[in-house]
């Protein structure tokens, strides 16, 4: 059992390199000492959820978030539900099981929406990449299978941008005013993952508030 374990949250838009930041740092840390818990993989269906309003989230799911956090933050072991948003009902998939470790990482693109929860993270990383290199990402991934100049190319390509507007907009209004509780801020993922080892070096060194 791992008592009062490190919570290392982690945000940013959708293909900011937010979940190969998680990965490498999870690499770093020691797969042995650490968990990578991705939230958008159990909490919803799609990721593109995490653009709307934070408020429409079922509360049920927030709690048992909370909860589960709660539960490896204290060293115990947690299980997660995985829920469909779209249909307001859980999918019918085993729920997902995590045994505590000293430190816990937590990827999602709204993070530290929820007071409840940045309370529960000790160390909070915004992955800050602009808007049009997050869109070629995206772009280059999802039409990576289909040839350029076709007719399901473009279509698929006139998708992408029109919800890339939607979403962008929204994350504009629910995910940027977020950045004010990173504790770090990172442009560049692949640069980034020094300086948070560096961090956490420094605040487990650090003497209790008050000595």
């Amino acid at each position: 059992m791992h008592e009062n374990s490190l919570i290392i949250g982690i945000a940013g838009r959708s293909c900011s390199g937010k979940s190969t930041f998680a990965q490498e740092l999870h690499k770093a840390l020691g797969k042995n000492k650490s968990i990578h818990i991705d939230i958008d993989k159990f909490l919803v269906n799609s990721a593109d959820f995490n653009c709307k309003d934070p408020s429409t989230l079922e509360s049920q799911a927030i709690e048992e978030l909370k909860t589960g956090l709660s539960q490896l933050k204290k060293g115990q072991k947690a299980v997660f539900p995985i829920n469909n948003f779209y249909r307001k009902s859980k999918l019918n998939r085993p729920p997902k099981s995590y045994r505590s470790a000293p430190t816990i990482l937590v990827e999602s693109t709204l993070t530290f929406w929820d007071k409840d929860i940045r309370d529960l993270i000790d160390i909070k990383v915004f992955i800050d990449v602009p808007d049009n290199i997050c869109l070629e990402r995206r772009l280059k991934r999802d039409l990576a299978s289909k040839q350029k100049g076709t007719e399901e190319y473009e279509t698929a390509k006139t998708r992408i941008l029109n919800r890339w507007k939607i979403i962008s907009k929204q994350w504009n209004t629910y995910l940027d005013p977020t950045k004010k509780y990173a504790d770090i801020i990172i442009p560049y993922p692949e640069k980034g993952i020094k300086k948070v080892l560096d961090f956490i070096a420094n605040k487990i060194e650090a003497p209790p508030d008050g000595l």
